[in-house]
């Protein structure tokens, strides 16, 4: 098990052509799709994909909140920041930020819980995520 638990982390964003529409403006999906995979990848370490299907306990989003602010072209060199904001015995938060030389494009915030799968119901949060998440934050 990890000893280290990223409770924040940063990368800079490429866009593609596929990422924007006719006016080379990102695509509203776009942001969402760059959240997912920036929360799949910091958890990666501590409680990957593979290991939540084998567990058979893996995480729902139930909410998500989103601001577009500016838009985001072809050309910006964008940052991503996700922010681990609350981890309880059942619920999670992360916030979620795009910035670039022009200024905040999108912000979020995902709000979200473990679902096991045999059982078909919501279920606690892996005790060692818990464990993990109090450490880092005391």
């Amino acid at each position: 098990m990890p000893s280290e638990f990223l409770l924040s982390a940063e990368k800079h964003i490429k866009i593609y052509p596929y990422d924007v529409d006719y006016m080379a403006i990102v695509h509203n999906v776009v942001y969402i799709r760059w959240l997912e995979e920036m929360r799949t990848d910091m958890l990666e370490g501590v409680y990957s994909m593979a290991d939540s299907i084998e567990a058979g306990v893996t995480p729902v989003i139930a909410e998500l909140n989103a601001q577009y602010k500016i838009p985001l072209r072809m050309g910006n060199k964008a940052t991503a920041k996700i922010t681990i904001k609350e981890m309880g015995k059942i619920k999670w938060v992360v916030g979620f930020e795009i910035n670039s030389e022009a200024g905040l494009h999108f912000s979020a915030e995902q709000t979200g819980y473990f679902y096991n799968i045999k059982l078909n119901r919501p279920s606690r949060i892996p005790k060692h995520l818990v464990e993990l998440y109090k450490k880092a934050t005391a």
